[in-house]
């Protein structure tokens, strides 16, 4: 019979995969400000944050993307931070026109909402834009919106 070979905790380790969970914006922000405020090492940020060695590396490679996208309203919740929008404008228009209206304490109803963006759509003449309970899902999770209902009628 052969020898058995007797094997570290590191190799066993190894060979076992790891799950870790997707930081969130937020938490990404965190760890560069770790890293370049408190001066802090790639492993410490690592075991505080459970996360391994390279994927804080990796998060600080990114770290003018990640800013740029908290910059611009990004919900910190968020786990990535690239959203391809095929219509920027609408949205960008529709976030200028709630928080006009939040300014001014004006309630804004989900429909009221689309029917703003399908008029953005036509005075930028945008054909394509079609305005519906997906694009509004999505505009509100990606910009964090919560838009209750007033009294039960939408």
């Amino acid at each position: 019979m052969g020898k058995v070979r007797k094997t570290s905790y590191i190799e066993i380790r190894k060979r076992k995969r790891i799950v870790q969970e997707k930081p969130t914006l937020g938490q990404k922000a965190l760890i560069i400000f770790k890293r370049e405020v408190q001066q802090a090492s790639f492993q410490q940020i690592a075991d505080e944050c459970g996360l391994s060695v390279y994927g804080v590396i990796g998060i600080c490679q990114k770290k003018e993307e990640i800013r740029f996208a908290l910059a611009n309203g990004a919900n910190p919740n968020r786990k990535t931070t690239k959203v391809n929008l095929q219509f920027p404008q609408i949205d960008e228009q529709c976030l200028k026109f709630l928080k006009m209206a939040r300014e001014k304490r004006i309630p804004v109803r989900p429909v009221f909402l689309m029917s703003v963006a399908t008029f953005v759509a036509s005075t930028l003449a945008i054909a394509d834009f079609r305005c519906s309970w997906g694009w509004y899902d999505k505009f509100c999770g990606r910009h964090n919106v919560n838009l209750k209902q007033l009294h039960g009628n939408f």
